[in-house]
């Protein structure tokens, strides 16, 4: 290949990466503070927690840089926290910026996995043999393809536009492993991008360990397969690998002592089977079931969750044409089974092609694996990690489908009236993008109006301006009642008033009374505010009323009365 031609497919590669992301940014950013409408408790308490933290070093308990957060007592990883209230400090304390670094992380993670497909094919050996060699266009036809399907993957999309770490958790993995496959790629030991990258793959690595808990379990067990898979290429870089290993241990010594001898590993005992009164026999078949919970149809694609802060219900984690090349995929790495064992058995190599089958299938049992762990299933944000390695499977399925219908006679027969090949390639290929791109778009249009009319209840849809309408009169009151019949009103509050956290634990929040024994006898009561639901209080003595996007009233609004 031409140095002219190689210049020319990098122009078009680089090009084809800034528009996919372009389009990421435009699908994750657009209404991103009306839709989901509503603010979830846990993003209330990240959003206020960072705020604290920001402006007092102490979160909410007045702990003092907390590495894990009490919260609600899910002891929140810290990192995602610690941004938020870098970005809150800068552009306010409102819904749409807690999102903001979510959604820019989820962003980023579409030029971050795109080039991370290009560095495994070639680790994988795919990128150096011979017919990728004269045609380096396949390479980044593939690697744009995975950035494609991430681009427009519900499930990467839902979890980019709330406060959710998971999506933030992901970014961080993927570009680790670019890092990473960068360093083993490496020919010639340069030591500045050997450095680079050894810097590069442990700042990630920590980032994502430090901002979900399931990055905790996937992390160790996807870097042995690295190593079982790629074993040559970490004994040649065994002295960075080594530097990395000590300075990973030094970075996450904070989170390794918190996770072992304080209160950072209680999440696992809460979350988990773990933590079940039950025998090992029947917390390993708990597992098992919940792990082809999470691989069933219904979960993948016709959008079974527990709560519509996972999914949108209707739509399932992948668009049914991705659904049906991992599918495909399966087929052809149960085909090809036979022949890549008995190539293994002969001359102790696995190739290129069932190593990047390989990784593709680890990425997506050991993605599973804290959601396969955890008591509620299906449970699409602890199983997000797994998402890559779904794509990887569905591209490599693609890739091997071209060129088994190429060999086909039907294909070989086809011709089209100026004599065109391949038109049995073509017009698979053709209907795959148009059914594609048709389903993604429904999925969009469903998104905007379905899923933000419907997800009211979850995200507890109202709470903010219920807050401000109480903040608001706490100069005109003796007393606000303030229902408790959604959960955690408390945290919304601090939000809205900005309270320092020294103050509310000093009293700031002491005219508030939360309670879910609000009754229609309490408007009687003198110098009293009332924020109640209208199964509580009748919405015909409101003073003001706050809708849900799905037109409801969700919270009736009294002002104070002097008597």
């Amino acid at each position: 290949m031409s140095r002219l031609q190689n210049l020319f497919n990098k122009h078009w590669f680089l090009l084809g990466i800034f528009a996919l992301t372009l389009v990421a940014a435009i699908l994750r950013f657009y209404q991103l503070g009306q839709v989901p409408h509503g603010m979830t408790w846990d993003e209330a308490a990240i959003g206020y927690n960072g705020f604290a933290v920001f402006n007092t070093r102490r979160d909410e308990w007045l702990v003092r840089l907390p590495v894990s957060f009490q919260s609600f007592g899910d002891y929140k990883a810290p990192l995602s926290i610690y941004l938020n209230g870098a970005f809150t400090h800068f552009l306010g304390m409102t819904l749409w910026a807690v999102r903001f670094p979510f959604a820019l992380a989820s962003t980023l993670a579409i030029p971050g996995v795109i080039l991370l497909t290009a560095e495994l094919l070639h680790l994988t050996g795919m990128g150096s043999s011979e017919d990728l060699k004269q045609n380096q266009t396949k390479v980044h036809r593939w690697a744009l393809f995975v950035g494609l399907l991430m681009t427009f993957s519900p499930w990467q999309l839902h979890f980019a536009r709330i406060a959710f770490e998971s999506g933030m958790m992901l970014s961080f993995i993927i570009w680790g492993c670019w890092c990473l496959c960068k360093l083993l790629n490496q020919t010639k030991p340069v030591w500045k991008q050997s450095f680079l990258w050894t810097f590069g793959t442990v700042l990630m690595f920590a980032a994502a360990l430090y901002t979900y808990h399931s990055a905790k379990l996937f992390l160790p067990l996807m870097l042995l397969v690295f190593v079982v898979l790629f074993r040559r290429s970490f004994w040649q870089k065994k002295l960075w690998i080594g530097l990395a290993g000590v300075s990973g241990l030094i970075a996450l010594w904070p989170m390794i002592k918190d996770t072992l001898w304080a209160s950072g590993g209680e999440r696992f005992t809460q979350a988990t089977v773990a933590g079940l009164p039950i025998s090992l026999r029947e917390k390993i078949v708990q597992v098992i079931e919940h792990f082809f919970v999470h691989l069933s149809p219904q979960f993948l694609v016709m959008g079974a969750t527990t709560t519509l802060r996972h999914g949108d219900g209707h739509w399932g984690v992948l668009l049914l044409p991705t659904f049906a090349l991992v599918i495909l995929g399966v087929i052809f790495g149960l085909f090809n089974l036979t022949k890549w064992l008995w190539s293994y058995t002969s001359h102790h190599t696995i190739s290129a092609t069932a190593r990047f089958c390989l990784i593709a299938v680890f990425w997506i049992l050991i993605g599973l694996i804290p959601a396969a762990m955890g008591r509620d299933v299906p449970h699409s944000n602890r199983a997000l990690t797994a998402l890559p390695g779904f794509l990887f499977l569905a591209s490599w399925a693609l890739f091997e489908l071209i060129p088994f219908l190429e060999q086909t006679k039907l294909n070989q027969h086809l011709s089209g009236s100026k004599h065109e090949e391949n038109l049995l390639v073509k017009s698979v290929l053709g209907l795959f993008f148009l059914l594609y791109f048709f389903l993604s778009l429904q999925y969009l249009r469903s998104y905007y109006t379905v899923f933000a009319a419907d997800s009211a209840k979850d995200f507890t849809d109202g709470y903010l301006q219920a807050a401000q309408f109480a903040a608001a009169e706490e100069p005109n009151s003796d007393k606000i009642l303030f229902t408790s019949k959604y959960g955690q009103p408390y945290i919304f509050l601090l939000f809205v008033r900005k309270t320092n956290p020294i103050w509310y634990r000093g009293g700031s929040l002491i005219k508030y009374e939360f309670t879910d024994q609000i009754k229609q006898g309490d408007l009687d009561r003198n110098k009293t505010t009332i924020v109640a639901t209208p199964d509580e209080i009748d919405p015909k003595f409101a003073d003001e009323k706050v809708y849900g996007s799905d037109g409801a009233v969700r919270f009736v609004l009294v002002k104070p009365k002097q008597q």
